[in-house]
C-alpha cells in the first residue's frame, strides 16, 4: 500500500495514572507521524466506576493536554480521538455547546470523535443519540456552525506533510491550519544554499531560540562575506589574548579580524570574547557590514526612532540603519516603538538577518 494511503495518528489517553510516564515520552517523533490525538472525558459525579467525581467544564477536560499536544507537536493537526460526557452533575446539552465551542476556536483541533455509547453498568448515560429515540438536541446546535463541516477529499489523508530540515525549525502540515514556525524560510533558505549546519544532527535541530555567542557570529559573518561552505585557514598565531590556537572557532575570529570585520570586544588586551552573547545592537553593525563592506559605517541619524535608541548611544546610527534598510524587525511596536539593542540576538534572528544581508530569496 502507498505511504501516502496511509496517515499515523499517534492517540494517547489524556489522563494517565500518575507512576506511568507522561505520553510525551513515547511520542516517536515527527517524522513517523502526521496527526496527534488524545481522549478525554466528563464523567461527571456518579461515583460507581469513577474514582474521582466531579463535574468538569470543557476547559479542564481539554486544556493541559491540547496545550502539550501542542508544545509537543506545533505542526500536526490534532483530534480529540474520543470523547464524552455524562449528565450526572450538571447540564449536558450545554457542556456540549461550551464544548464544541471552545475546541472549534483552539488551534489545529480539525476532527472530533464523539463516543456515541452508554456505559450502563458505571451509570455513564454518555450516549447523544440512539435508536431508541434519546437525542441530545443541543449536540445538533453544537455542531451547527460551518466550523464542523466536512472537507473533501481530505487533504490529510492524501498530501503529504511539507518537507523541512529542522525539527525545531518547522512546517506545518497543511490540514493543521496552524502557521508555519516563522524562522522556517530564512533558515531553510540558509540550509540549503549550504551557510549552515544547525546546531546538532540527532535529531537535526537548528535552536532557533538559543542565543548567537560571538563565536557563532563568527562563522556567520565569514561564511556571510566569503561564500557558502567557505572554512578560513588555521591561523599559525592568534591575535586574541582568549582565542586558543586548539579552539575550533580560532580560524573564524581570527578571519574575522583578518578581513577587518571585528575589533573585538577588548583593545588592551585585545580579546575576541568568544563565548560571550550578541545582543541586537551588535547584530546591527555585523550584518550591515556583510551588506555594505568592512569599512561601511551609517551616517548618524537626526531623528530618535525607537524609544529604547536615543541618538547618544553608540549603536543608534547603527539600529536606525539597520531598521531603514528592513534586517531585523522591532522587539515591539506598541504602545511604542522599540528595539531591544541590548536583548540577546537569537540565532533564528541571526538567519532572519544574514538572509536580508545577502538578498537570498526565501521560499
Amino acid at each position: 500500500m502507498p505511504d501516502a494511503s496511509v496517515s499515523w495518528v499517534f492517540a494517547p489517553n489524556g489522563w494517565s495514572d500518575p507512576s506511568d510516564p507522561d505520553f510525551e515520552a513515547y511520542y516517536p517523533g515527527h517524522a513517523a507521524v502526521d496527526v496527534v490525538a488524545f481522549s478525554a472525558y466528563n464523567y461527571g459525579t456518579d461515583t460507581t466506576c469513577n474514582a474521582w467525581p466531579r463535574w468538569d467544564p470543557p476547559e479542564t477536560v481539554y486544556v493541559p493536554y491540547l496545550d502539550r499536544m501542542r508544545l509537543m507537536a506545533p505542526m500536526k493537526p490534532i483530534f480529540i480521538a474520543q470523547t464524552a460526557t455524562a449528565s450526572t452533575g450538571g447540564d449536558k446539552g450545554q457542556w456540549l455547546i461550551d464544548a464544541y465551542t471552545y475546541l472549534a476556536n483552539y488551534p489545529a483541533v480539525r476532527a472530533i470523535l464523539y463516543f456515541n455509547r452508554d456505559l450502563p453498568a458505571c451509570n455513564w448515560d454518555l450516549a447523544i443519540y440512539q435508536i431508541s429515540g434519546r437525542k441530545v438536541t443541543e449536540y445538533q446546535m453544537a455542531i451547527a456552525p460551518a466550523d464542523f463541516g466536512y472537507e473533501f477529499p481530505i487533504p490529510l489523508a492524501f498530501d503529504p506533510p511539507p518537507a523541512y530540515t529542522f525539527e525545531d525549525v518547522w512546517r506545518a502540515h497543511p490540514f493543521a491550519g496552524v502557521p508555519d514556525h516563522p524562522d522556517w524560510p530564512y533558515v531553510e533558505d540558509l540550509y540549503q544554499g549550504g551557510y549552515i549546519a544547525g546546531c546538532s544532527s540527532s535529531p537535526p535541530l537548528y535552536c532557533p531560540e538559543d542565543v548567537m555567542t560571538r563565536a557563532e557570529g563568527a562563522v556567520f559573518v565569514e561564511q556571510g562575506i566569503r561564500g557558502a561552505g567557505y572554512v578560513p585557514p588555521q591561523p599559525t598565531a592568534s591575535s586574541f589574548g582568549d582565542v586558543d590556537l586548539g579552539a575550533w572557532d580560532a580560524k573564524w575570529a581570527e578571519a574575522l579580524w583578518q578581513d577587518g570585520y571585528t575589533a573585538g570586544c577588548s583593545q588592551s588586551p585585545l580579546l575576541y570574547c568568544p563565548l560571550a552573547e550578541h545582543n541586537r545592537a551588535e547584530g546591527a553593525v555585523f550584518y550591515l557590514r556583510m551588506l555594505h563592506g568592512a569599512d561601511y559605517t551609517p551616517p548618524a541619524p537626526s531623528v530618535q526612532i525607537f524609544e529604547d535608541v536615543p541618538l547618544s548611544a553608540w549603536y543608534a546610527k547603527w539600529v536606525n540603519q539597520a531598521h531603514s534598510e528592513g534586517l531585523l524587525e522591532p522587539c515591539s511596536i506598541s504602545p511604542t516603538l522599540l528595539y531591544c539593542p541590548l536583548d540577546p540576538l537569537t540565532r533564528g534572528q541571526a538567519a532572519r538577518m544574514m538572509v536580508r544581508a545577502k538578498g537570498l530569496v526565501t521560499p
